[in-house]
């Protein structure tokens, strides 16, 4: 009885090692996450789950946190499927062990809602969202830094959805909640300006978004000397995509140069971030008249969008439709029609029918049938809210 004791007594403390074990790969992982150095990240998560499997201590904390990890860092690297994977089991080992880490659980829920909308599944977007936001509340209440990153990104869904006013109120919501814990000079606070920068220009309101986007480009330069961070970058493009309807062509032109430089440095070419960076680059050239580069920088980015995001995603039709607009105005007729039609199935699909994106589409496929003479066809495609 005493050596069966004594075994048990063994496995016990074996099992306690290898989760400290696990604990210390996760720990490690966790740093080269926060750093960016996402291969490395993915090489010490992929061995804490290894380790846990190989000695069946999966209900672990460690484990549920290296899940957590993985799910974050391939989200990072655009590796949709696999992130969605190592997050769905993140939620399900912390809900499994009965919410006792609720904010890794809350954790779970936010990045699943950040993957969904970078996936155009906005309604398993809005859910976890909706989700998370009343996890962090019950974990740390409203005042908090997670809770108002949460809230960011559930008013970025509402930015791509088209619905500006709630995307707005959000944004303003996570500034006070950001001014409130942090104050004015950190990249948090610098963030929600870019956001509401970006949401006054869709709205028109051009000389109020210069003036938030200014504002958090003086942060990172002047306040911080963060210009190598993401947000930054995020300034730099959101600037330039603002100049570009304001036709400050040469200021566009610098700040999207740089902004892309950056992508390229962090991200590669084969990445979400980079495909945006050359559509707006080839807008800002299209608007200049110099037709033949913008259409290598659409095709170009149609090409990664296509096979990061597939042809069912919102950010390949953005490139299709720009494509088609400048295959119309080359005389390339039959692939510019066949680009108008699947840009507007696809938002059809994703956004519906009453989605300023999807009236638009109609109504430039309306505009190009007019353009051929071809008013049977306009008319059906005319489409006013």
């Amino acid at each position: 009885m005493f050596i069966a004791g004594g075994c048990v007594f063994g496995q016990t403390q074996g099992k306690t090692e290898y989760a400290m074990e696990v604990d210390s790969l996760v720990q490690l992982a966790e740093t080269f996450l926060k750093d960016q150095k996402l291969d490395q990240c993915l090489v010490q998560g992929e061995a804490a789950v290894n380790l846990a499997i190989a000695h069946s201590i999966e209900a672990s904390d460690a484990y549920g946190r290296a899940c957590l990890t993985l799910g974050q860092c391939c989200l990072e690297k655009a590796k949709y499927p696999e992130a969605e994977k190592w997050l769905l089991l993140a939620g399900k080992t912390f809900e499994s062990a009965g919410f006792s880490d609720l904010k890794n659980y809350a954790r779970s829920l936010t990045h699943l809602g950040i993957l969904y909308s970078d996936v155009d599944k906005f309604e398993k977007a809005d859910s976890n969202f909706r989700e998370a936001l009343q996890t962090w509340k019950k974990a740390e209440g409203i005042n908090s830094i997670d809770y108002a990153d949460c809230l960011l990104n559930h008013a970025h869904l509402f930015f791509d959805k088209g619905q500006y006013d709630e995307a707005e109120a959000g944004y303003i919501e996570t500034l006070s909640i950001r001014e409130k814990l942090l104050g004015k000079v950190n990249v948090h606070y610098a963030s929600s300006l870019i956001s509401l920068g970006m949401v006054n220009w869709k709205k028109g309101n051009f000389e109020r978004s210069e003036k938030y986007l200014l504002e958090a480009k003086s942060i990172f330069e002047d306040k911080l000397q963060q210009t190598d961070h993401p947000f930054y970058k995020n300034c730099l493009g959101n600037l330039s995509i603002l100049y570009t309807d304001m036709a400050r062509y040469e200021e566009s032109e610098t700040l999207l140069l740089k902004s892309l430089a950056i992508d390229e440095k962090v991200f590669g070419k084969k990445h979400p971030a980079y495909a945006r960076g050359l559509n707006s680059l080839g807008v800002l050239y299209y608007r200049m008249g110099q037709y033949e580069n913008t259409e290598k920088l659409f095709l170009e980015a149609l090409g990664i969008r296509k096979s990061i995001l597939g042809r069912e995603s919102l950010e390949y039709a953005s490139s299709l439709h720009n494509l088609a607009t400048i295959q119309k105005l080359i005389g390339d007729y039959k692939n510019a029609e066949t680009g108008f039609l699947e840009t507007i199935e696809i938002r059809r699909k994703i956004l519906g029918s009453r989605h300023p994106d999807y009236a638009m589409s109609l109504n430039n496929l309306a505009a190009f049938y007019k353009l051929l003479g071809n008013y049977e066809k306009q008319i059906p495609f005319t489409k006013t809210f």
